[in-house]
């Protein structure tokens, strides 16, 4: 009885000793650095912010029209390294918005003029 005790007292610190030095160099490999850290969270922002301009109901429309659906962008979008998602949101940041407005604008002005110098209308009273 006294011995079952002893090996009960002894055999569970051992037992939780060696657990613990076992466990210490599994956690070590899990470790992350700043660094690591730091480029993980910057390219999950960078997914987020180009998913969610992707996700844009204009956006969405036009990849829709051009067959392209959602999955196949998540699965695009995840297999990008660092460089090319940060090539990716600057491209989507430089990309002009509403860049064909002003074309439109220009050609509706020139059709104008065009037809009141013909005199078929007479939009600018003062020419």
């Amino acid at each position: 009885m006294h011995v079952k005790s002893l090996i009960r007292r002894g055999l569970l610190p051992l037992s939780l000793a060696g657990a613990m030095v076992m466990s210490v160099p599994a956690q070590a490999e899990t470790l992350l650095s700043t660094e690591a850290l730091v480029a993980e969270t910057t390219q999950q922002d960078l997914r987020a912010d180009i998913s969610a301009q992707l996700a844009r109901d204009d956006i969405a429309e036009q990849l829709t029209a051009w067959g392209v659906d959602a999955a196949t962008i998540d699965m695009r979008l995840a297999q990008l390294s660092e460089q090319e998602l940060q090539a990716f949101a600057n491209q989507l940041d430089e990309a002009p918005a509403g860049a064909g407005a002003l074309a439109v604008v220009g050609v509706v002005f020139v059709v104008l003029l065009v037809l009141e110098l013909f005199g078929v209308i007479n939009v600018f009273n003062a020419i």
